[in-house]
């Protein structure tokens, strides 16, 4: 629980489901023209949710190329 309370919860909440618990970051990605959160969920087969909550996203629609992106283990 103490590690969920840094995540950006003004903004998880805008979703359906909510992260799964114990989450990990086990690689990084570097964005590249074209990304979307989606498409580096399904890419390293995670959920999108995950990968806002362990990056601390403030805006998820919002990505730049060469931004580095944390890959959680979920």
């Amino acid at each position: 629980e103490e590690q969920n309370a840094s995540y950006n919860w003004k903004v998880l909440k805008r979703y359906p489901a909510q992260p799964d618990s114990h989450l990990k970051t086990v690689s990084s990605y570097k964005v590249k023209s074209g990304d979307s959160l989606w498409k580096i969920a399904q890419k390293h087969n995670v959920k999108t949710i995950n990968l806002v909550a362990v990056n601390k996203i403030a805006n998820p629609d919002y990505l730049y190329p060469g931004q580095i992106i944390m890959i959680s283990n979920m």
